[in-house]
């Protein structure tokens, strides 16, 4: 990525820089940004304002969460590899069709396997 679109990005995501911050600086920032773990509260409030029912929530794509959230779906970390959730050896998360996107009850079933994890 150029510095402008890197920059782009950091201004996309709310993050705060200094203009003079060189391309691999801004990649960290970009980098510790991805880090931070999804606020699934709201989303999921977020979701119930825009029309849905509570139910329908976990039945819903990642792309189609994105689609209803429009501007707000960059609060969603979509940065783990789709890969993940047909290669956990825990039987919790079911494994998902390759032509098919994850839904966000199989998201959080993932997560939630290091609620233990302090």
């Amino acid at each position: 990525m150029s510095l402008e679109e890197l920059r782009s990005e950091c201004k996309t995501r709310g993050i705060e820089f200094n203009e003079g911050l060189s391309v691999d600086e801004l990649i960290s920032l970009l980098i510790e940004d991805d880090k931070k773990p999804t606020d699934w509260g709201v989303v999921y409030t977020r979701l119930l304002n825009a029309g849905l029912r509570y139910d329908e929530i976990p039945e819903r794509t990642f792309p189609q969460i994105k689609a209803i959230l429009g501007e707000w779906a960059n609060i969603i970390s979509l940065r783990v590899p789709f890969g993940l959730f047909g290669s956990v050896s825990d039987n919790t998360v079911p494994e998902q069709p390759a032509d098919k996107p994850p839904k966000v009850s199989q998201f959080a079933a993932f997560a939630s396997m290091f609620d233990a994890i302090k």
